[in-house]
């Protein structure tokens, strides 16, 4: 039986072994225990050979995949990465709005059950038109109450926005 897969979009150059690589890291090694398996999308080849070996290590994959190309090109380049790896759940990160906005629109084509995004800074009105994207997923995470607030205020759904704190885990992920 295929195990289901948790996909993370990114839109990151990874030039370190910073706090986010540990991040994804730990969510890969909680996920492995849960019985997902996880694949994690970067713009470029992660710099860190240490935090690609552990990420194999862990049961996890990195994706090389431009989803910053413009519209056009990183929807087809999506459309691709989801009929591949046909995750049942797609996190995303830092992605750009233009992944937000076709997310949604695509999910049920390509089999995904949830789609949810975290969200690392504030929103400010000038991008508001993220709620028209943000109202459609499963849920909305952000990193800090402050981040939380922002995007009620710009006019997402407040019961699709939760808070989860980055770097709080119970054990060392090294």
């Amino acid at each position: 039986m295929r195990r289901e897969t948790v996909l993370h979009l990114t839109g990151m150059h990874s030039t370190k072994y910073g706090g986010v690589e540990r991040y994804l890291l730990g969510l890969t090694k909680s996920s492995a225990r849960r019985g997902y398996h996880t694949a994690i999308q970067y713009e470029s080849q992660p710099q860190s050979a240490k935090y690609i070996q552990e990420i194999k290590q862990s049961g996890g994959e990195i994706i090389i995949a431009r989803l910053g190309a413009g519209w056009v090109d990183s929807f087809f380049t999506l459309t691709h990465i989801l009929r591949t790896m046909r995750p049942s759940i797609v996190l995303t990160h830092f992605v750009r709005g233009y992944i937000h906005l076709q997310l949604p629109f695509i999910k049920r084509r390509h089999g995904i059950r949830k789609i949810l995004a975290m969200v690392h800074g504030i929103q400010s009105s000038r991008r508001s038109w993220r709620h028209f994207a943000f109202n459609r997923y499963d849920g909305i995470i952000g990193v800090s109450k402050g981040v939380s607030a922002s995007l009620i205020a710009i006019g997402t759904r407040p019961e699709l926005v939760s808070t989860h704190y980055l770097g709080l885990f119970r054990g060392n992920t090294r």
